[in-house]
Order: C-alpha cells, then sequence, then structure tokens
C-alpha cells in the first residue's frame, strides 16, 4: 500500500508540477488516500496510475490526456 501511494504520488507531482512530497502528502490526506488504505476496497490492486487519477479527479484536477 505504502508503496502504491508513493508511485501514485510521482504520477500526482507531474501531472500537478508540486514536489513528490507535496503530492503524496496531499493523497494521503485525501479520502483516495483512506480508501487506498481500506482492505475491504481493495484498491493498492490497482496500477498507481489508477490511484493517480482517482485523486485528480476527487481533487477537480485534469487527468493528462496522454494518459488515456
Amino acid at each position: 500500500m505504502c508503496l502504491c501511494a508513493a508511485l501514485a504520488s510521482k504520477d500526482i507531482a507531474l501531472a500537478t508540477g508540486d514536489s513528490e512530497t507535496n503530492a503524496l502528502a496531499q493523497l494521503l490526506q485525501s479520502q483516495t488516500g483512506a480508501m487506498l488504505y481500506d482492505d475491504a476496497l481493495k484498491l493498492w490492486h490497482e496500477s498507481p496510475r489508477t490511484i493517480a487519477e482517482e485523486y485528480l479527479s476527487e481533487a477537480h484536477l485534469p487527468v493528462p490526456a496522454d494518459w488515456q
């Protein structure tokens, strides 16, 4: 789960222009971050890119077109 969060934060930082550290902190404080650590939801089974897309959607930020 931690590895998924760290890898997703790299994509989030790339999409937002923020630092990876800030992206990780924002992800962990978000609803997506809570879902990532909810074992019943198994979001950590998804790719880090999918987790990043979920976070960006939650934050009302655009998902880069080249991710589609």
